[in-house]
């Protein structure tokens, strides 16, 4: 069932729910400061962004569509790979995967299994409707710490909390149902409370990697009744088919890097890459799961929407912007025609190579120059692995920041992605990446963004709970 949303994204006064000195008061700075140190563990802004003054505030009814179309995308998504291959050899081929150097690739199920398991869709909203830009599919997928840390230091605060009495607020808990992943995953494999490592890295250009940022996420575990301990890949020890990190067994390992990347930030993989060898622990999520966020698995939406359900077909034509594979077919006859096509829609289209994160390979049209726009489309029909989208126009939200080199506040029109942190089907939370609506169309932290938590609130005088969502 398709939800429709009609609700505002925030009150008609921005800064109604909180204290009205937020934005000009004596606590703004200390607010901002004090944030920053929190999340100084790891990075979830560039030294030069500006750090915002409370979470983005959605109404629930917009929250809880946020979280049903990325749980019905990432769904979906996996059923038309699913539908198209019949195993992760396949799928990797037919969207071109490229293997890292270094590569984790299993074909054991007791790793395939948990291919999909850790997903987060990018989403942002148009017109107040969920519009599906990709999928991530990683166990590094970026808010898996913060957001739970952001959370407990926004809702420490008394003007958050001063809020909340007026219009409750809420948001879902990343280590409920990270604690219910982890459990199963364990019991598939015979162990009723798995131990659990969170696999980072020592590396002193990203701090994200190192164990303070994961403090959270492991004393989470521990109360939810999980053995859980940080590691590094060369930590690991195998004896006797079994992994050991500093002489204890561990039975999940949660990596939390890109593998791609391990090689430049100096990561040994090969203790890693023995016990996926060996079958010694089970790895979330495995690289088999990187085929299904391949950008070319949205055209396969586009491509297959005639031949769905009826409920399906309408969640494409509602949520997901025409996608194409860059070559010969829907886009022109020949590459002459689809470089045409390219060339002329250039202020609509949106450019996206086949692997990558944090936007790697992505051109938006209207933001690039002729000359260098004509250069990735020849390149791209020249690979024939690329993907065009429609430019999808995003709404806007207001975020109180704060600016520490100037010592300035201001309510900031923002462009936002959201991103629904997705564990075995089940969301723990909605990271929001948003920056300066003046910057550009892609939301990025390397560029002037910022990382932050997302919280749903109700309406003063509303009868009663949202929907709940799983």
């Amino acid at each position: 069932m398709v939800m429709e949303t009609h609700a505002p994204t925030e009150p008609r006064d921005p800064q109604a729910m909180l204290d009205p000195g937020l934005l000009n008061g004596p606590d703004a700075a200390d607010n901002a400061r004090a944030l920053d140190r929190t999340m100084s563990v790891g990075s979830f802004r560039t030294r030069d962004s500006a750090i915002p003054l409370r979470p983005v505030l959605l109404p629930a009814a917009q929250y809880t569509e946020l979280v049903t179309t990325a749980l019905h995308a990432a769904d979906l998504l996996t059923r038309v790979c699913r539908t198209r291959a019949s195993s992760p050899e396949e799928l990797a081929r037919l969207v071109d995967f490229v293997r890292p150097s270094v590569s984790l690739w299993s074909t054991s199920p007791r790793q395939t299994r948990w291919s999909t398991a850790m997903a987060r869709p990018d989403l942002v909203l148009s017109g107040g409707v969920p519009k599906l830009l990709e999928l991530n599919v990683n166990s590094a997928l970026g808010g898996l710490h913060q957001v739970p840390r952001m959370d407990r230091a926004y809702a420490s605060r008394l003007d958050i909390r001063a809020a909340a009495a007026r219009f409750p607020f809420s948001c879902l808990n990343m280590g409920t149902v990270l604690a219910a992943l982890l459990t199963r995953v364990g019991r598939s494999i015979g162990v009723e409370r798995p131990r659990v490592a969170i696999l980072g890295f020592d590396h002193p250009e990203d701090r994200n990697g190192q164990e303070a940022a994961y403090t959270d996420v492991i004393d989470t575990l521990r109360l939810h009744g999980l053995p859980a301990v940080y590691a590094q890949p060369q930590d690991l020890r195998l004896v006797h088919g079994r992994t050991l990190v500093h002489g204890t067994r561990v039975d999940i390992l949660v990596r939390d890097f890109v593998t791609a990347d391990a090689a430049d930030a100096g990561i040994d993989l090969a203790p890693l890459r023995a016990v996926v060898e060996q079958d010694a622990a089970v790895v979330l999520a495995p690289e088999t799961g990187a085929p299904y966020a391949s950008k070319r698995v949205l055209s396969w939406l586009t491509e297959d929407a005639p031949f769905m359900s009826p409920a399906d077909r309408q969640f494409v034509e509602r949520h997901v912007p025409p996608t194409h594979v860059v070559r010969p077919g829907v886009l022109g006859d020949t590459p002459d025609a689809v470089l045409r096509h390219l060339w002329e829609h250039q202020p609509r289209l949106v450019l996206k190579g086949n692997q990558g994160h944090s936007a790697e390979r992505v051109a938006v049209g209207r933001e690039c120059p002729e000359d260098r726009w004509r250069e990735l489309t020849r390149e791209a029909v020249a690979r024939g692995d690329s993907v065009v989208q429609e430019l999808v126009p995003t709404d806007t939200v207001h975020v109180p920041m704060y600016d520490p080199g100037s010592g300035a506040t201001a309510l900031v029109r923002s462009k936002a992605v959201y991103g629904p942190m997705l564990l075995d089907g089940r969301c723990g939370g909605i990271l929001t990446r948003h920056m300066d609506a003046e910057w550009g169309d892609v939301v990025r932290t390397e560029g002037g963004g910022t990382m932050n938590s997302t919280m749903a609130w109700e309406a003063a005088d509303s009868d009663g709970p949202a929907e709940g969502v799983r």
